[in-house]
């Protein structure tokens, strides 16, 4: 709907040519704005009622228009509407300001069409900004394509490089979620610390700690509040499933009592082991499953707990499984194993034989350093009570994330 609008002043001929406005019901979805079309008059200022400055089109426009930018459009549409009505009853003689109350009764309810306009313009821009942009996708691609077609030399280096890109960047940010970004799967993760044995003599300063040792530290800790210890070796320290289908080849983590407590593990299913059933002379031929393991061997069947299996031609009775979040010390271990059930025919159970890993659990409000210092001043005691242990008379301790980002911080 267009109304032609002249900026100047009407002769007293041009009034009486007038046609009469019609209302909102012909202000139809799918317009163009007036507000974009044509120019206000500027004479209409009638004893300072109301008065419209003349309209130019901005030289630069937006593809979309904001709800306030909507919101201004339409009301200055009704405005020009309510004028040219109230103008065209002043030329018959009316005053000014029943001119424009008169003006607004035959309009109508000014303030719902005015909600409703603005509803119909938001959705009005929202499709059209949706099919200008799916109509300029549709030529970008289809010119891509046509460029791609007509140089298969330059396709075929840019595809590559891509890949590449692509490649890199998922492998990368893949490195840094699992160990950056993804806080480590345990209750209060600050709390933990990786422990080592130090011989400063033989300049071996991250050395693994004898079970022996892991358990005198254990005994004597006061601010600790747990130490545990694991034998793992990814390919190295498995242990053989027999009696089901054929035999398999486990990936196995042998661990010291302390283990579950001091990562706060708690089961998925079933329980995990008692203190008495990680000792030697107790019922230690017992075996937690991992969430994966539990899952591809068993089909997660729950049956199968307090039940035995075969391992390494010897009965040990299912506990429990860990949930799937917990894949430490290292993600390929299928089961747990108590330390306390490899015979001395395989690992003698004494000081110089040093292959533990250790974590401890820091009690609430102690700090590492004071912790650290505990378990230094133990293995102190020790080196000085056991030959075997004569140089080993330090430890060192970083927090538990510290260990495993370490030397993933630099080159990442």
């Amino acid at each position: 709907m267009h109304h032609q609008r002249h900026g100047g002043p009407q002769s007293h001929s041009d009034r009486g040519h007038h046609q009469s406005i019609p209302g909102p019901w012909a202000l139809k979805v799918g317009r163009i704005s007036l507000l974009d079309c044509v120019r206000l008059p500027t004479h209409c200022v009638v004893c300072g009622i109301f008065s419209t400055p003349s309209v130019t089109r901005r030289p630069f426009r937006l593809p979309w228009r904001s709800k306030r930018q909507v919101g201004l459009d339409v009301d200055a549409e009704l405005e020009f509407h309510l004028e040219l009505r109230a103008h065209e009853l002043i030329a018959k003689g009316w005053l000014p300001h029943e001119a424009r109350r008169e003006a607004e009764r035959l309009f109508g309810d000014v303030e719902r069409t005015r909600q409703y306009m603005r509803r119909m313009d938001m959705d009005l821009d929202r499709r059209r900004s949706r099919s200008e942009w799916l109509h300029d996708l549709a030529g970008d691609a289809r010119y891509a394509l046509r460029t791609l077609v007509a140089a298969p030399a330059f396709t075929t280096v840019a595809v590559l490089t891509l890949a590449l890109g692509i490649g890199a960047n998922t492998a990368i940010f893949s490195i840094v979620n699992g160990i950056l970004l993804r806080p480590l799967p345990f209750p209060h993760p600050e709390q933990l610390l990786r422990v080592w044995s130090v011989n400063a003599e033989a300049q071996n300063f991250e050395a693994p700690a004898s079970v022996n040792d892991v358990d005198d530290w254990r005994a004597q800790r006061n601010v600790v509040s747990d130490i545990g210890g694991w034998f793992y070796q990814a390919g190295g320290s498995g242990i053989d499933l027999t009696g089901r289908d054929e035999p398999k080849r486990l990936e196995a983590a042998f661990v010291t009592p302390g283990f579950f407590p001091t990562l706060g593990v708690r089961p998925i299913a079933g329980r995990l082991p008692r203190e008495d059933e990680m000792v030697r002379g107790g019922p230690d031929r017992n075996v937690v499953l991992s969430y994966a393991f539990w899952q591809r061997e068993f089909n997660g069947d729950s049956s199968i707990f307090d039940r035995t299996i075969t391992l390494g031609g010897d009965p040990y009775r299912v506990l429990g499984a860990v949930p799937a979040s917990f894949r430490f010390p290292g993600d390929q271990v299928d089961v747990y194993v108590p330390y306390s059930s490899i015979p001395d025919g395989s690992i003698p159970h004494i000081r110089p034989v040093r292959i533990l890993g250790v974590v401890a659990r820091m009690k609430p409000g102690i700090t590492a350093q004071r912790a650290g210092t505990e378990i230094d001043a133990i293995a102190k005691r020790l080196a000085q009570q056991y030959p075997e242990d004569k140089n080993w008379d330090q430890v060192k301790f970083v927090p538990l994330r510290d260990s495993i980002v370490g030397p993933g911080k630099i080159p990442l």
